[in-house]
């Protein structure tokens, strides 16, 4: 079950990171 919510959270932050890399600066 860990590994589950280890591997969600993981995904969560890349898609996190990924949509404030495509937002400009001033809206990060």
């Amino acid at each position: 079950m860990l590994p589950v919510f280890l591997h969600l959270l993981l995904i969560q932050l890349m898609m996190h990171i990924s949509a404030t890399e495509l937002l400009p600066p001033s809206l990060a």
